[in-house]
């Protein structure tokens, strides 16, 4: 069953009973700059919400790269908005931002990425990251770890599947 979307819950989410998984539809990354020269340690995009079950476990986490660059990634998950940093510039969080509940980090290296004729895609399984969204959505920032220059018509998508818990 797919929950519905609206303001609170921007992106739609499969969810299930208790212990079975769900996953997020494939998302374009926001914010990009196209053809913009990244370096590593810069925010890649701006955030956006995913919706998820207010408990759980991230047990998978994909990244379409129609550009076909295959550069690593951290994806960084909040409960809450953090302060911004601006897409293309050093992805600095500040205190409040960490402290405010227990951030998560999943990471994409360059040996995550399969070359397909459509671009690269990297999948990391098995995760099994625990988390608690009260809200049932969290917010997502990407950092490069490299030096991506993304076309016009190939911006990358992200999606995540888990796992509900009590």
């Amino acid at each position: 069953e797919w929950q519905p979307v609206d303001e609170a819950h921007p992106l739609p989410v499969q969810v299930g009973d208790e212990g079975e998984p769900w996953e997020t539809l494939p998302i374009e990354i926001p914010g990009i700059g196209v053809a913009a020269a990244y370096a590593t340690g810069e925010a890649f995009g701006t955030g956006f919400w995913i919706t998820v079950p207010p408990k759980g476990y991230i047990d998978s986490l994909t990244f379409l790269d129609p550009d076909n660059e295959g550069i690593a990634k951290t994806i960084y998950l909040f409960k809450t908005e953090i302060t911004v940093s601006a897409d293309n510039a050093a992805f600095t969080p500040v205190r409040a931002d960490l402290v405010s509940g227990r951030p998560l980090q999943i990471n994409l290296t360059a040996a995550d990425y399969v070359t397909h004729t459509g671009g690269q895609m990297a999948t990391v399984t098995a995760i099994g990251l625990p988390y608690e969204a009260p809200d049932g959505r969290l917010w997502v920032r990407l950092v490069t770890r490299g030096a991506d220059s993304i076309a016009a018509g190939a911006l990358p998508l992200v999606s995540f599947g888990g796992s509900r818990r009590r």
